[in-house]
């Protein structure tokens, strides 16, 4: 397992603890106008990896709406 990969945990894993991952990466709904759907698309180590994984999301999703989030507080977001 490379540092990466032991650094990020799919929420699908069963033992992904908040406290360990303390970075999600958000796809908000199915449309920039639904965003009360979510979808964690990573959790992330530290703040260097959060943003990587942002950035590339934001490639892989450049028309929809993705937070990174700290526990309840928001790092970065692309409809600023």
């Amino acid at each position: 397992m490379n540092e990466r990969t032991a650094k990020i945990a799919r929420i699908s894993s069963p033992t992904t603890q908040q406290d360990q991952l303390p970075y999600r990466i958000e796809l908000c709904g199915e449309s920039n106008d639904a965003p009360e759907r979510v979808r964690v698309l990573a959790l992330a180590h530290d703040a260097n990896l959060a943003r990587a994984i942002f950035r590339a999301e934001q490639k892989e999703y450049p028309e929809r709406h993705i937070v990174l989030r700290r526990g309840g507080r928001v790092v970065a977001d692309t409809a600023e």
